[in-house]
C-alpha cells in the first residue's frame, strides 16, 4: 500500500510540474482562466482593450495628450510566435515617439509591435481586419536630461494602435514587406507612417493586453484605418491561424470601461499652448455663421 501510495504521488508531482512549466501552452484568448490571467487580468478597472463608441457625445474633447513627433529608422526585422497566440515584433532600439502632456514632453521608445487577428479595440461594436499595436517604454532618464520630474510616472507604456481592414485588391506596399506566408518571416514597416502624428486618433488610460495586464498603458488609437487588399488579409489571416491552431483568433474580448474618459484628440495641428477644443469649437461656430448668412441672403 505504501508502495502504490508513493506511485500516486509522484505521478500527481509531474502532472503539477506539467502544468506550470507549459502553462503558456494552454494560455488562450477564448477562455481567459484564472491561471494564464490571474489577479488584475480579473478584477482590473482599467483593462483593456475597450469598444470606442460612435458616439462623440461620449468623448471627452480637452486636450490629454498629443503626439509631436517620430524618429523611427526603416529596418526589417523577425517576426515570431509566443505562447503559441502572440505575433510579435522586435522593435528594440529602432525609433521613438515624442509625446506632450501637461506641460511636459515624453519620450517613448520602440520595444516591439504586436499582429492581432482580429482586431482587440472595437469601434461602434465591430471589430477591425487587423490591429497592428506599436509598444513603446518611457525614456526615463529624458526627464533627467531636461532637469524634469515625472508626475505619473505609475505610466510607463504608450502603445500605438494602427487599424487595419482589406478592401479591392490595390496591394498596399507597406504590409506587401510583410512576406509571410511563403518567405521568411519579417517586416520592413515605415513604422513613421503609422504614428498619428497630425492625425486624429482617440486616447485612454488602459493596461496591457496579454498577461500579467498591468494598468500602466496610454493607449492612442489611430482614427483612420490602413487598407490592405483582400489577398493580403487572405495570407496574413491564413500565416496567423496556422501559428495559433486550434485557436481561429488571437484578441482579447474587449473589457468594461467604468469610470475611464475617452479624449478625443481632433485637431493635433495646434501649437503646445493652444486648445484643441476652443479652436476647432470656434471654426464650427463659424462655418454656422457663414450658412446663416447664406440662407438669409
Amino acid at each position: 500500500m505504501k508502495e502504490l501510495m508513493k506511485i500516486i504521488l509522484v505521478y500527481i508531482n509531474l502532472n503539477i510540474i506539467s502544468l506550470t512549466t507549459t502553462g503558456n501552452q494552454t494560455f488562450s484568448f477564448a477562455t481567459e482562466d484564472i491561471v494564464n490571467w490571474p489577479g488584475i487580468c480579473q478584477s482590473g478597472k482599467k483593462q483593456s482593450p475597450i469598444e470606442i463608441p460612435r458616439s462623440y457625445s461620449l468623448f471627452d474633447f480637452s486636450e490629454y495628450m498629443r503626439i509631436k513627433s517620430s524618429n523611427y529608422t526603416r529596418f526589417s526585422t523577425n517576426i515570431e510566435v509566443q505562447n503559441n497566440r502572440m505575433i510579435i515584433g522586435n522593435l528594440t532600439g529602432k525609433g521613438s515617439v515624442f509625446a506632450f502632456r501637461k506641460n511636459i514632453t515624453y519620450k517613448f521608445d520602440s520595444v516591439h509591435f504586436e499582429l492581432h487577428y482580429k482586431s482587440e479595440h472595437t469601434y461602434g461594436g465591430l471589430q477591425d481586419d487587423l490591429e497592428l499595436q506599436i509598444i513603446h517604454e518611457k525614456d526615463v532618464t529624458y526627464f533627467l536630461k531636461n532637469n524634469e520630474t515625472d508626475p505619473e510616472a505609475s505610466f510607463s507604456k504608450l502603445i500605438i494602435s494602427v487599424r487595419i481592414n482589406a478592401s479591392g485588391d490595390r496591394i498596399n506596399t507597406n504590409f506587401q514587406n510583410l512576406n509571410l506566408p511563403n518567405g521568411p518571416t519579417k517586416v520592413e514597416f515605415d513604422f513613421n507612417s503609422l504614428i498619428p502624428v497630425g492625425q486624429p486618433y482617440f486616447v485612454y488610460e488602459g493596461s496591457l493586453t496579454s498577461s500579467p495586464c498591468s494598468e500602466n498603458v496610454y493607449w492612442v488609437l489611430n482614427k483612420n484605418f490602413i487598407t490592405i487588399s483582400n489577398d493580403q488579409l487572405l495570407a496574413i489571416r491564413t500565416w496567423i491561424t496556422s501559428k495559433i491552431s486550434p485557436e481561429a483568433f488571437n484578441a482579447r474580448k474587449t473589457k468594461q470601461k467604468h469610470e475611464r474618459s475617452i479624449w478625443y484628440q481632433y485637431f493635433p495641428q495646434t501649437t503646445d499652448n493652444q486648445n484643441p477644443s476652443s479652436e476647432g469649437n470656434m471654426w464650427n461656430f463659424k462655418y454656422v455663421i457663414l450658412i446663416l448668412l447664406f440662407l438669409l441672403f
